[in-house]
Formats: structure tokens, C-alpha cells, sequence
């Protein structure tokens, strides 16, 4: 296997057919990194010093990895994360199912490479997904610190108590957190709450819904509104 970055919208254009055929096949899905939403995002919003981190056995594209140069910490090492943004709800890369592990011992090569340390942080990696758990298996012989973490809960039973399904599922930080945001959304007048069910009427309401209030937001002026792409 070989590895190789890219820099450039223009580079990541002449990889789509490529691309798009890893996302089919990958060890574990994320929307947030397949072509139509990451080079939206790329092209509309500033993240300095990205790059794509190309892994290929022969011309079949075995792993993506979007990351930027970063400086966390006051080291005179280099230093590099998971391309990540709040909205982002994975940063797990694309990697073929059917080469995972040799596709991320390449990416480890690479990393490693060269006499200078360095600190890779990863955002919105779960130790019980697929990429989580062969990120482990294969980064032995890394240094790895889970150093943050965070709550995300999805109400899966329209029959359990709100507060208790929170208790159960959220931190009181996380809870009270909440509770703020719910005071500050009171100020602005009634609101409610609705889940999405298996009606599939219901969600497609509800996806009019979210595509109309992106049209209302920064989405908007940046290009990457659903609303402006009919496609989509």
C-alpha cells in the first residue's frame, strides 16, 4: 500500500469516482466525509491547513483520512487532529472493509515517518465502533489517552418519562447544560419538541422542516444548504 496528501478542492474533484466507490465499501459509514458534504464544507468554510492523508492499494483507494495541522499544546512537536467541526457528529475516516487493518497500519507508517514526535487527536471517535475498536487493535504501539469526553443521547422509546430517560443517559453537567439552553429557547416564545418516527410522511415533514431552517441559517450564505442543492 501507498500513501499520499492531498491539499486542494481542485485534487479532491479528480478523486471522486474513486471516493465515492471507498464510501460504498467502507468499514464504517460517515456521511460527514463522503464528497457532496465535505467539499461543500471545504470550499465555504475556513479550516486552515487541511489535508486528505490517501491511502491506495495499487489504484483502488483503500483509506481517507481528512486532518488538519493543529497546535493544541505549547510543544515544539508536530501536531494534527481529525478534520472536526461542532456540527460534525463522526470524524471516523473512510477505510475499505475488505483491507481495514492493513489500510490503517499504512496510515500508522505514514504517521510515524521522519525522527520528530508527533500528537494526532481524534474528535467523535466511540471505542464500540468498528474504526474505534481497530484503532485500538492496530495503534499498540502508539501512545493512546482518551483525554475528553462527552454525552449524546437519542430518545429511542416514545413511551419512557423525558427526565428519566436524561438521568439515565446524560451527566448532570450535560443535564444542566440543557436546562439552559431550554431557558434561553423559552425567551424567544413556545417550543416543542417532536421525534421522528417509522412514518415515513412524518420524517419527510420533518426533513422539509430542517431544509427550510437551514435556509435560515450561516448554511445558507455559505453554499451548503440542502435547500440549495435540489439534488440533494
Amino acid at each position: 500500500m501507498r500513501t499520499e496528501c492531498v491539499a486542494s478542492i481542485d485534487q479532491l474533484r479528480e478523486l471522486i469516482p474513486a471516493w465515492t466507490r471507498l464510501a460504498e465499501n467502507a468499514l464504517e459509514d460517515n456521511l460527514n466525509y463522503e464528497p457532496v458534504p465535505l467539499m461543500a464544507l471545504l470550499d465555504n468554510l475556513p479550516y486552515p491547513d487541511w489535508f486528505v492523508v490517501l491511502v491506495w492499494q495499487e489504484d483502488e483507494l483503500c483509506g481517507f483520512f481528512p486532518m488538519q495541522a493543529i497546535r493544541y499544546l505549547p510543544l515544539p512537536i508536530k501536531q494534527f487532529s481529525t478534520l472536526f467541526e461542532n456540527h460534525f457528529m463522526s470524524c471516523a475516516p473512510l477505510i475499505h472493509k475488505a483491507c481495514a487493518t492493513e489500510c490503517l497500519k499504512a496510515f500508522w507508517t505514514w504517521f510515524n515517518a521522519g525522527s520528530t514526535p508527533r500528537l494526532y487527536f481524534l474528535s467523535e471517535v466511540f471505542e464500540q465502533s468498528a474504526f474505534g475498536k481497530l484503532l485500538l487493535a492496530t495503534g499498540s504501539e502508539q501512545v493512546l489517552e482518551n483525554v475528553d469526553s462527552l454525552d449524546r443521547a437519542g430518545l429511542t422509546s416514545a413511551t419512557a418519562h423525558f427526565d428519566d430517560y436524561l438521568k439515565r443517559t446524560m451527566s448532570a453537567k450535560s443535564r444542566n447544560t440543557l436546562q439552559r439552553k431550554r431557558r434561553k429557547l423559552s425567551e424567544y416564545g413556545t417550543w416543542r419538541v417532536d421525534y421522528a418516527t417509522q412514518d415515513s410522511q412524518h420524517i419527510a415533514h420533518l426533513m422539509k422542516d430542517l431544509a427550510t431552517v437551514e435556509l435560515l441559517s450561516w448554511k445558507a450564505n455559505a453554499g451548503s444548504a440542502i435547500g440549495l442543492h435540489p439534488p440533494l
